[in-house]
């Protein structure tokens, strides 16, 4: 799974005007140079273009680690510029990526308890989505849309830009990696379950110790700890009425019930000549000192609306 989402990441994507039909041979070729980019074992899949033009794959199923395999109802793309993809492994200027149905299914060398797993895991199915776009003229990369839907009360939307790209050649791709930065992004999501089904279990085996006392109790205190820090940003950066809902919303965790909007604006752009100096802090005293630097110019937004019992 994570090597998938690592594709789909490293993939740039957005709404591609009507002549920008996929062919049959721009589909499977672009199919096999995301296996060759990401090191995942090539899939044989039957790949069709349906009358829009989009790249067409039914009931996928292919293997992205060794015990687990991943299934598709449906995958789609189409994309602008895919000889860039194609021959080159750049990333095209536009493309357009929809999923539907997409589960893990387990390899545990039981065939009955293969079957059963994967039984049991259609409950846990999601569609997901992605369309970016490459501005030459900006050198700024757009998500126009991203998204996780897990059911109709679980949904994680995303919409940003990020400054100073060059995908022109392999060697300004590089040289971005020191130049580019967030300029803004919105995250939305409604929470109804999501979290304690995705997130609860890795956050909390990494931040909750099993000799220290209630788990209960640790996640009260952990939540103590990030009101309090939030109450030392300055408001330029986070206005009180934005605390205010974003320690509401921490206080939910971790089972929130309600719909969370944060929208960050960065000015200069948040790259790594602003995050570098954390790398040499020492100690959480010199990383707490860096705060007003990584901080300037940053502006945060937040919504919180809790579900009413």
């Amino acid at each position: 799974m994570k090597h998938l989402l690592a594709a789909l990441t490293i993939s740039l994507a957005a709404p591609v005007a009507a002549q920008d039909r996929m062919q049959a041979e721009d589909c499977i070729q672009s199919w096999d140079a995301m296996f060759q980019l990401t090191g995942l074992p090539a899939a044989q899949v039957q790949i069709d273009v349906d009358d829009a033009g989009w790249c067409v794959i039914e009931e996928g199923v292919f293997s992205v680690e060794q015990r687990s395999r991943v299934r598709l109802d449906s995958l789609k793309w189409r994309a602008s510029a895919i000889d860039r993809l194609i021959d080159d492994g750049l990333p095209p200027r536009t493309l357009e990526i929809y999923g539907e149905g997409l589960g893990v299914l387990p390899q545990t060398g039981n065939r009955v308890n293969d079957y059963l797993f994967s039984l049991q895991n259609r409950g846990s199915e999601l569609d997901f989505g992605l369309s970016v776009r490459w501005d030459s003229l900006q050198n700024s990369v757009f998500v126009d849309e991203g998204f996780i839907r897990f059911d109709a009360d679980n949904r994680v939307d995303v919409i940003g830009r990020i400054d100073g790209i060059d995908l022109s050649d392999r060697a300004s791709l590089q040289t971005s990696f020191g130049t580019m930065g967030l300029r803004n992004v919105t995250l939305k999501s409604t929470f109804d379950g999501w979290f304690e089904d995705y997130l609860a279990f890795p956050i909390g085996a990494s931040v909750l110790d099993s000799a220290d006392g209630a788990p209960e109790n640790q996640v009260e205190a952990l939540q103590e700890q990030a009101v309090a820090f939030l109450e030392n940003v300055p408001e330029t950066v986070l206005p009180a009425v934005a605390r205010e809902a974003l320690s509401k919303f921490i206080v939910s965790l971790p089972t929130p019930r309600g719909a969370l909007q944060i929208q960050l604006n960065a000015d200069p752009v948040i790259g790594a000549a602003r995050l570098m100096p954390l790398g040499f802090a020492a100690t959480a005293q010199d990383r707490a000192a860096l705060i007003p630097d990584l901080m300037d110019g940053v502006r945060v937004l937040v919504t919180w609306t809790a579900l009413r019992d």
